[in-house]
């Protein structure tokens, strides 16, 4: 019985009046049923008891990795765009940063970009 009183001062930070007043909680409630024990709290201790009660898990899922499939439109698309700025004197700089998204090219000392956007299908 000591040990219990002396793990719990220390666990917790009590005076051995309320460790023991805990352990004889613990015995008396160690017999009653969920309703009783529910009766018998304040709200506080209502409270306190749900903080208690969330668990967490310490497992880290792994990260998925989904494989993308390559979109050859949107790939296309780009190429057009690339080739069509490319024949025009005052863009500068032309390059495809992202082969199915975007375009980056200067005119004079501005630099712009081009992003190429698929939208969804509507709902019906």
């Amino acid at each position: 019985m000591e040990e219990k009183v002396a793990k719990l001062m220390k666990k917790w930070g009590c005076t051995e009046e309320e460790a023991r007043e805990m352990i004889a909680w613990d015995e008396q409630t160690d017999e009653m049923t969920p309703a009783q024990i529910n009766k018998e709290m304040t709200p506080e201790q209502r409270k306190a008891q749900k903080s208690m009660t969330i668990t967490t898990s310490e497992k880290k899922r792994g990260e998925r990795k989904v494989e993308r499939k390559p979109n050859d439109e949107k790939r296309w698309i780009i190429s057009v765009i690339q080739t069509l700025f490319e024949g025009l004197e005052k863009l500068k700089n032309v390059s495809v940063s992202n082969p199915e998204r975007q375009v980056d090219f200067s005119v004079g000392d501005t630099e712009y970009s081009i992003t190429l956007t698929a939208h969804r299908k509507p709902k019906k």
